[in-house]
């Protein structure tokens, strides 16, 4: 699922003539994982199985100061994943498949970044 996320953005940077499409990928796809974790999160959220986001103070700035930590593992989880090595294979991969960028591909892919947005835009993660 990430693997095909990457190279469908890794073939759109590189069509835009990007010049580093391997590095900004990585990025996207760890922007892509981390939606879908938060998402996780405004689900078990709304069934009551976690009360809400942590708060530490009515300033936001704060708030987010717990997400700084686990975002740089992520970052550096995702970049240790997608080595120079890995992601030539996975382009290879991908290059020798006749529809590797397909309607339906590209159709995936677009699901698996609207549905986390979608999630965290309308499930009330900030408690009661």
């Amino acid at each position: 699922m990430y693997n095909l996320s990457f190279y469908i953005i890794y073939r759109t940077l590189n069509a835009l003539g990007g010049k580093d499409s391997v590095f900004t990928a990585t990025l996207f796809t760890t922007v892509l994982i981390g939606l879908h974790l938060m998402g996780v999160g405004a689900i078990l959220v709304y069934l009551n199985v976690i009360d809400s986001f942590p708060r530490f103070s009515d300033s936001s700035f704060y708030n987010k100061l717990y997400l700084y930590i686990p975002s740089l593992v992520l970052v550096g989880l995702v970049f240790m994943y997608f080595t120079k090595e890995r992601a030539k294979r996975i382009i290879e991969k991908y290059e020798q498949r006749d529809q590797a960028i397909s309607f339906l591909n590209v159709l995936f892919f677009l699901v698996l970044l609207a549905v986390p947005i979608f999630l965290l835009a309308t499930i009330d993660v900030r408690g009661k």
